[in-house]
């Protein structure tokens, strides 16, 4: 496996999908029954094999990411050869990126002196698909990119 099962929670996001991928290899909804029942072993294969697909899939593909821990606020776009991450740290006691409305959070505070804001760009280092999968493995998550667009509008 090249990377990580997905959730059931994803599974079940994911139902058609791998139902087309369980006919793409001739198993029915019968069938699927008896191997979860008699052969545990095939079951987890293609749990597997299905879940690096989807992740290739989504790993090759442009991604933006966002990461918030209770201070910080890391936004990343992926890019085809570059990382980019705008990171915006907060000294506001009051304040979690967790628990807040981050639109307000930024239209009020943006550039207050209770922000700073750091920004970088870098080629990467291995496999692009490893290193956004990092990211994703250390809590970041799948993002639309509107809030780093919005950023990065503002910073230039």
């Amino acid at each position: 496996m090249k990377y990580s099962r997905l959730t059931k929670e994803q599974f079940d996001l994911l139902n058609i999908d791998f139902s087309q991928f369980l006919a793409s290899k001739s198993i029915d909804k019968l069938k699927w029954s008896e191997m979860k029942i008699n052969n545990s072993l095939q079951v987890e294969t293609l749990l597997d094999k299905f879940s690096d697909l989807v992740w290739d899939d989504i790993l090759s593909r442009e991604n933006y990411l966002i990461h918030l821990s209770k201070k910080q606020l890391f936004l990343f776009y992926c890019g085809k050869k570059n990382i980019e991450a705008i990171v915006l740290k907060s000294t506001r006691s009051d304040l979690d990126f967790r628990k807040s409305n981050l639109w307000s959070i930024i239209e009020s505070d943006f550039f207050s002196d209770h922000f700073q804001i750091l920004k970088s760009k870098k080629k990467y280092y291995k496999n692009r698909k490893s290193e956004v999968f990092d990211l994703i493995l250390k809590g970041a998550n799948l993002d639309s990119g509107k809030l780093f667009k919005s950023i990065k509008g503002f910073l230039s």
